[in-house]
């Protein structure tokens, strides 16, 4: 079942004619653990067992939604920047200097 719903992303990340980096996979990456980690949170709120830890463990929780939508916003801006890089790579001989503006963007 997920598995057909994974596979569209993987072949995004295979394509040549698609512009998606080392970045938006670590984005995707870190979005799934944040997702697990709500996933386990969930199953401790409420629970008896676990009464002594709630505030902990609601703080924990609105940190990986907080951390999962940074994550998912990395994405879409890997993307922008390779293109940009991209871009001026192509016209690197005429504009060596952009290309490495470019660059620098990047790292940030």
């Amino acid at each position: 079942m997920y598995n057909e719903k994974m596979k569209p992303i993987l072949e995004d990340l295979e394509n040549k004619k698609v512009d998606i980096a080392g970045g938006s996979v670590v984005g995707m990456v870190l979005s799934t653990v944040n997702s697990l980690i709500t996933y386990i949170v969930n199953l401790t709120i409420g629970k008896k067992n676990y009464e002594d830890v709630q505030e902990k463990v609601i703080e924990i929780k609105d940190r990986a939604q907080e951390l999962k939508e940074k994550s998912l916003d990395a994405i879409d801006k890997d993307k922008e920047i390779l293109e940009e890089i991209l871009m001026a790579y192509k016209n690197i001989k005429e504009e060596p200097q952009k290309y490495q503006e470019v660059c620098k963007k990047a790292t940030e």
